[in-house]
């Protein structure tokens, strides 16, 4: 399903634009990858989420979701890249794919990828709308301020693009409405399960029956 956002609204500036017009800001961040000795380097800029540090979600995801060995993993907004960067430093045997609807985010996550050495694939796509695959896991840290319809529309697709299986995590604060996406999660995939808190952030995890 393609998600739609009108010219005009009040997403035009946020990070969740398919083209940000905030002027550039350009930071480099250094972030070590949590359960390994790797370090990245991340180009961040204006425009994009969480430009100054890593977010806690995000670094509580990295820290929470251990793939499989050589399976397909989707980070499905991903920003300047952290969380899947971070799975494939830290598990060459990964075939990571990494996508957003923010042309500025593709960009720099594609510098990202390739200042690191990293070998993904990036994809600008809006929502689900053009990646291709079936995943073992599918990461998402939902962007909370484009609203809960847009959320529970990518959270639904992603059923369409999980293997037999194959698990969601999804990082949201509790107050920001981590116990009704719960709810909402159990009633899609049928569980859903805290399986990990810190900080007032949950990691959620359903798993395709």
């Amino acid at each position: 399903m393609v998600l739609h956002i009108e010219k005009g609204d009040t997403l035009s500036e946020h990070y969740f634009s398919e083209r940000p017009q905030s002027k550039h800001d350009l930071k480099t961040l250094s972030y070590s990858v949590p359960n390994s000795d790797q370090t990245l380097t991340l180009q961040t800029d204006a425009g994009v989420f969480s430009k100054s540090k890593v977010d806690y979600g995000s670094d509580l995801m990295i820290k929470t979701c251990i793939p499989t060995p050589g399976s397909k993993v989707l980070d499905m907004g991903c920003g300047y890249g952290v969380i899947g960067l971070s799975l494939k430093v830290r598990d060459q045997s990964l075939r990571v794919f990494l996508s957003d609807i923010n042309k500025r985010a593709v960009e720099l996550t594609r510098l990202n990828a390739t200042g690191n050495n990293v070998e993904v694939e990036v994809i600008n796509s809006n929502g689900f709308e053009k990646i291709n695959e079936k995943f073992d896991y599918i990461l998402i840290n939902p962007p909370i301020r484009a609203g809960k319809k847009v959320i529970n529309t990518i959270l639904t697709d992603s059923k369409d693009y999980l293997l037999q299986q194959g698990e969601l995590f999804v990082v949201i604060r509790k107050r920001q409405g981590a116990p009704s996406l719960q709810r909402f999660c159990q009633d899609l995939y049928g569980n859903c399960q805290k399986i990990s808190k810190s900080a007032g952030y949950w990691i959620l995890k359903s798993v395709q029956q």
